[in-house]
């Protein structure tokens, strides 16, 4: 697929998301393009892992099974 044709689908998917799908690709999006923009220093790049160890450690994410349940939802 070309770029042009990639672009354009992208634009009918986007027109058809619902929030919770515009939400997770704009944050996709936005993280990948900012990280391909520029590199992090090695003390961001523990602290990004400390709130992540964190997150993980306050329960704070679904399990597969809970996203599988979430996303018949939509």
């Amino acid at each position: 697929m070309q770029v042009g044709q990639i672009k354009a689908q992208l634009h009918q998917y986007i027109d058809l998301a619902q929030e919770p799908q515009l939400q997770a690709i704009y944050i996709l999006l936005e993280e990948k393009i900012k990280a391909s923009q520029s590199r992090i220093s090695i003390e961001d790049y523990n602290k990004e892992i400390e709130l992540s160890e964190n997150e993980y450690n306050e329960v704070n994410f679904i399990t597969h099974q809970e996203f599988i349940q979430e996303t018949k939802q939509w």
